[in-house]
This record gives structure tokens, sequence and C-alpha cells, in this order.
């Protein structure tokens, strides 16, 4: 008998396993869809070439954030929208105050010493930019599974990491699942390190784990 019960765990597990392997494969493929996106729209909107790449995708607890992101204490620039549509959630692209100044080197051809001295024009380059980021990932999740999810306007926040994550938290309190996606942007002279995070609703993170098992399974 025990070693029938041992025998049905380990094929759960392994069960478990394949699923996870094809999650982690829809989001690397997601990831790949979206940075295309991204890179030809910055290029446009600049009419400069930029590489974009994806050093890490997985699934994280929303309660993990701060421990995945650096956090001096200094200022981040968050670019925030809501979802609707069939899918639905929040999404938000993260970058600490030196990647926004080498965002703007790179975009502007300068940056301001601090947040607090941001003129309307860097203001704004950061917004499109978290903006372009935010949709190119999201309609790669339209394009992979078919759902549709539709951004609302973008905002911008400038604070400190603790502040934004726990104005977001209080918006998302039933939705423990983020899907973190970090991302690198650069040309020949400077580099910029940030972070996107799609936060579903329950509901509609189950509906991708399905899409993603049969669009993998395909």
């Amino acid at each position: 008998m025990n070693s029938g019960v041992k025998a049905v765990n380990l094929e759960l597990l392994t069960v478990e396993s394949e699923i996870d392997k094809l999650r982690t494969s829809a989001l690397h493929e997601i990831a790949n869809i979206g940075i295309g996106h991204a890179a030809s729209s910055l290029s446009l909107l600049v009419n400069r070439d930029f590489k974009i790449s994806v050093p890490s995708v997985f699934p994280v607890e929303f309660e993990m954030i701060t421990e995945l992101l650096p956090n001096d204490g200094g200022d981040y620039a968050v670019v925030y929208m809501a979802i609707s549509g069939d899918l639905t959630g929040r999404m938000a692209f993260f970058m600490d105050w030196p990647s926004c100044q080498s965002l703007l080197e790179l975009l502007i051809g300068e940056a301001p010493a601090s947040a607090d001295e941001m003129t309307e024009l860097e203001y704004s380059s950061i917004l499109e930019t978290g903006n372009i980021i935010n949709g190119a990932f999201l309609s790669a999740f339209n394009e992979f599974t078919g759902v549709v999810g539709l951004a609302t306007p973008p905002l911008l926040a400038v604070d400190q990491l603790d502040a934004i994550v726990n104005s977001i938290t209080s918006e998302a309190m039933q939705d423990h699942i983020a899907l973190f996606v970090e991302t690198k942007i650069w040309d020949h002279s400077k580099a910029v390190t940030g972070s996107f995070l799609f936060i579903p609703t329950q509901s509609s993170l189950n509906l991708l784990w399905q899409k993603f098992c049969l669009t993998g399974a395909a």
C-alpha cells in the first residue's frame, strides 16, 4: 500500500513539473515577442536603433517583488496601467533612478540630477517608454494566448520603492502571483535595466495557465 502511495505522488510531481516547464516556456516566448514589439516602437519613437533583452522571466509571489528589485532607498519610477477585457489585472514597469537617468540620456541626451528636477519633456519620455514596454508585453500576451486584454491610460509615479509597491498592493490584495520580466535596453553607449510586472486577477491567472498548457501541448 505504501509503495502505491509513493508511486502516485511521484507521478503527480512529474505532471506538476511538466506543467511548470510549459508555463516557463510560454512566459519566455511571450517575453521574446514583447521585446520585439518594444524595440521596434522605441526605435520609431526616436529614430534610433535599440536592443532589448530579457535576462529573467518567471512567476513570483507579489510580496517578493521588493526582494527582486535593488532598493537603496532612492527613488523609483513606475509606469502603471490597469488591464480590462477578457484578460484583467495590472501592469507596471519599474526603473530605479539611475536607470531613469540612463534612459533619458539615451532618449534626449541629458538627465537631471534628481527626480525633483525633471522637466515635462523628461517626465513624458519616461511615461511614454513605460507605456511602450507595457503595451508591447500586453500585445504579446494577447497574440500568444488569444485572450484579449485592453490597456487603460498609463500613470507615472516617482517615489521610494516601498511606497510604490504598497500602493499597488492596496489595489491587488487578492492577487498573489505576478509575472516578472527583467528587461535591459541599450545602444552602443548606455544601458538601462527595468522590470516589467503583470499582476493578473486570479481568474485571469487561471485562464493564462490553461492557455499556456494548451499552447505548449499543441
